[in-house]
């Protein structure tokens, strides 16, 4: 996409001035093979990856969410730089598409070990103003926030790393609406970091981050964000550095009577590698308000609008309308990967972190990776608490009250369903199990 592309900084229209340091786009695909099973058999159902042969529930498309990037939408090919639209994602199509099949054509055995810690970057964004006690998106030094971060290693059998996955919860929203370059925002910085220091390709998955941003944000100012990405790459590299070799694990050898009784414990090659993947759909029929406008009357709303930021919100609202259409309902697809004993849940819409913290505590030992905006997504998914409080993510939502409890139960649900089929089958296999794949990079 070239220089002049419409950029979208909060409710500012504008042609991008440039890119800053880091490509326009970035499409990275890590694909996985196994011996599957429980998998659907219904098409892609996506025209854009029409020509390639995967089924519904065996990919997963997401985005990192920077709040800087170029605009998708169609509907605004009418803007100054909109001409772009058009051209931009027959490319970005056609890049899924050649990483796809050059993933799936290259694949090799290997291993996919995960580790979890922390990193402060992610603050709880839900700030209720002293004075007029309005709830308004920003810092909130009064609530804590999930900094839960998982990094996965994928390696070659040989031990090279070929990627490093990053799963993290925390909105990109530090540059805005003075910021005139498309930047993937403290994403860029962290993925430089890691893949600086030869850990493969990074390929960074939105955790539940409905509710958590930076601190410091809304600014022009490209250092902020560097520091940012820091405080993320630095964290990811400290947990890859705390981890075992690729494929070992530390077993207790024995004890040694020295001036203090030491237990020693040694590192050794492990066998117990789990190659099964399963592939689950998970399908919620969510609610939608009862008062949410027709797209007719929004449509109605916006050209009676008298000031540029109410007809903003009118036309976020009604592209949400038109996309969950005008019925009472609207039905979701979430996706639930076992890949050998590692959880991924892909959730289209923008959950609440609450969510991942009591989906990780069911899964007990099993890492879990939280994704967001996967395979589409139409609105926030907010805790029902907060639907009597005028908070942007409840105005913003299509779904009624409830619909977040809703998602977690059934998600909740097949988890507990898959880790007790999996510890069963573990506890009735003696063989041992590798998971092959190949990671492939791509900038476009």
């Amino acid at each position: 996409m070239p220089p002049g592309s419409l950029l979208q900084s909060f409710d500012h229209y504008r042609p991008a001035a440039g890119c800053g340091s880091y490509p326009l786009s970035r499409i990275s695909c890590l694909s996985f093979f196994g011996t599957f099973r429980s998998q659907t058999n219904s098409s892609l159902g996506t025209e854009k990856l029409s020509h390639v042969s995967l089924t519904k529930g065996n990919f997963i498309i997401t985005l990192t969410h920077t709040h800087s990037g170029p605009i998708f939408s169609p509907q605004q090919s009418d803007r100054e730089g909109g001409q772009y639209i058009k051209e931009y994602l027959e490319g970005i199509a056609a890049s899924i598409r050649s990483a796809i099949k050059e993933a799936l054509s290259v694949a090799q055995f290997g291993l996919l070990e995960t580790v979890s810690g922390f990193c402060g970057l992610a603050q709880n964004r839900d700030f209720q103003e002293p004075q007029s006690q309005r709830f308004l998106v920003g810092w909130n030094p009064e609530t804590g926030a999930d900094q839960t971060l998982v990094v996965g290693r994928v390696t070659t059998l040989e031990g090279k790393t070929i990627a490093t996955v990053v799963n993290y919860a925390c909105h990109p929203t530090i540059l805005a609406w003075k910021n005139t370059s498309i930047s993937p925002d403290f994403i860029g910085k962290m993925r430089e970091i890691v893949e600086r220091d030869e850990h493969g390709l990074c390929l960074f998955l939105q955790g539940a981050s409905g509710d958590l941003a930076p601190k410091h944000q809304y600014v022009d100012d490209f250092e902020t964000v560097n520091q940012a990405g820091r405080c993320l790459g630095y964290a990811v590299l400290s947990l890859l550095y705390q981890m075992n070799n690729p494929g070992k694990g530390f077993f207790y050898e024995g004890a040694v009577e020295s001036g203090a009784p030491l237990a020693v414990w040694v590192e050794r090659v492990s066998n117990d590698f789990p190659k099964s993947i399963v592939a689950k759909v998970v399908t919620v029929d969510f609610p939608l308000k009862a008062d949410m406008p027709t797209s007719a009357e929004l449509q109605d709303a916006i050209i009676r609008s008298e000031d540029d930021f109410s007809t903003e919100r009118l036309r976020r609202l009604y592209l949400v309308r038109q996309a969950v259409g005008d019925l009472s309902t609207y039905s979701v697809d979430h996706l639930i990967w076992l890949i050998g004993d590692i959880v991924v849940v892909a959730i289209p819409n923008e959950i609440y972190s609450e969510a991942q913290v009591r989906v990780r505590a069911l899964a007990r030992s099993y890492p879990v990776l939280v994704i967001t905006l996967a395979n589409g997504g139409r609105g926030y998914l907010v805790p029902h608490k907060y639907y009597d409080k005028d908070i942007y993510a409840v105005n913003q939502s299509p779904f009624a009250r409830g619909a977040m409890e809703q998602c977690e139960q059934a998600i909740s649900q097949e988890i507990s369903l898959l880790i007790d089929q999996h510890a069963f089958d573990q506890n009735n296999s003696n063989k041992s199990k590798r998971t092959p794949f190949k990671a492939v990079g791509r900038d476009c």
